[in-house]
Formats: structure tokens, sequence, C-alpha cells
């Protein structure tokens, strides 16, 4: 058995319906049609676009290639999580200030953190 992947614009087969390799029958999985990408995309675009523009807003966003090796990602994830570990431990430091503050401002005992 082969796996060779045909293209309706790029890569037809020189037979249609046939596999050039070994001369069987073609088969399209049925969300494999431009109906269905277009729902996608219009999906995409009024579900998940305004969530990604949301985050993007609120401050420090990284954008990822995810069509890579599986290595790649995660060494670029990684560094991404450590650009921003002195980010983290600034906003942590100043949460701490802020407890502190309010614990002694309070008539609670404070609590080391």
């Amino acid at each position: 058995m082969y796996w060779t992947i045909y293209n309706v614009y790029l890569s037809l087969p020189n037979r249609e319906g046939h596999c050039d390799l070994d001369g069987a029958a073609l088969v399209q999985q049925t969300d494999d049609t431009e109906s269905v990408f277009e729902e996608w995309m219009r999906t995409y675009h009024s579900s998940s676009a305004p969530v990604i523009e949301h985050y993007r807003a609120l401050g420090p966003f990284i954008e990822m290639d995810g069509d890579r090796s599986i290595g790649g990602i995660a060494a670029d994830i990684v560094a991404a999580v450590d650009q921003f570990q002195p980010l983290r431990r600034n906003l942590t430091e100043t949460d701490q200030g802020r407890t502190q503050a309010k614990l002694a401002s309070s008539s609670a005992l404070p609590v080391p953190l």
C-alpha cells in the first residue's frame, strides 16, 4: 500500500480517481471539500480570531509556527517561558508586596510569603 497525497489544484493524478503508483481508487474524506473549508474559515474568523486579538491586546503574546517538529516547538515554548520569567518574578514580587501591605494594615497576623 502506498500513501500519496493528491491535490485538486497542485497535484492531480495522471488518471482521474486513481493512484499513479498502484492504480488504486483514490478516496477523498467527506470533510475535505471547499465548502467545509469555507465554513471552517468563517467559524475561525467569528470565534477564534477575536479570542486571539483579545489576548494579544492584554500584553505579552507570542505566536508560534505549529507546523514544525515537536522538538522545535517545545524548544520555542521553553524559550518563551524563559523570556517571561523576569516579568513573572516582578509581578509575583509586586503581588506579594501588596499582600504584605494589606495584611499589615489588617488585624490579621502577617504570614510570610
